[in-house]
């Protein structure tokens, strides 16, 4: 927790008088205001990029969402230790609950409303841009191949995951071919590769 709290001191000026773990962070209090920290995987460059998709839809109207926070550096980031913080303040939820008709339903709606809050975007010339199609049509490949091999190991214990895995194995099998014959389409590879073009999110 000391090095969170230097961290939040020295690269944001925030003096948290509370920090406890917060899912894959920290939540600090500092009077009586809320901030949530995180280490984050990716570059800097990345990091830029996204910051700006936020602040890019949060100002066309979608400001339901944590914007990173500046700092010392004047950037949407802080580097210690050689690793990437990001600093937001916290907004209280909870997660969807998919299992809930009405749950799912809302993220979709709440994800349509941030791609329609994207459009014309353009990044700066220091973020960079990329797709990560060939990496999910893999993985879509390999978890639909796991599905059927899964509801065979399944089919030999009693408890309640395995009964209701069991039940919608076959949707879940045929949804998941579905979607990589979307994937996998001309017509979807025509999408994407003109959405790197143009630069959208």
């Amino acid at each position: 927790m000391d090095s969170i709290k230097q961290i939040l001191l020295e690269g944001y000026n925030i003096d948290a008088n509370y920090i406890s773990i917060k899912k894959d962070g920290y939540l600090a209090s500092c009077r009586k205001n809320y901030f949530f920290i995180k280490k984050l995987d990716i570059s800097p460059a990345r990091v830029l990029f996204v910051n700006q998709v936020k602040k890019y839809s949060y100002s066309k109207g979608f400001e339901s969402q944590d914007i990173y926070l500046d700092s010392v550096l004047e950037l949407p980031l802080y580097i210690y230790n050689d690793e990437i913080y990001v600093v937001t303040r916290y907004i209280e939820g909870r997660e969807c609950d998919f299992y809930s008709d009405k749950d799912v339903e809302q993220a979709v709606i709440l994800l349509a409303h941030f791609h329609k809050s994207t459009e014309g975007f353009r990044p700066e010339n220091e973020c960079n841009i990329y797709s990560k199609t060939d990496k999910i049509i893999k993985a879509c490949i390999k978890r639909t191949s796991e599905i059927m091999k899964m509801k065979k190991y399944s089919e030999q214990r009693k408890n309640q995951y395995d009964i209701i895995y069991n039940k919608y194995a076959e949707t879940m099998h045929k949804t998941a071919l579905s979607a990589l014959e979307i994937l996998t389409s001309q017509e979807c590879r025509e999408y994407i590769n003109r959405a790197i073009d143009e630069k959208n999110v």
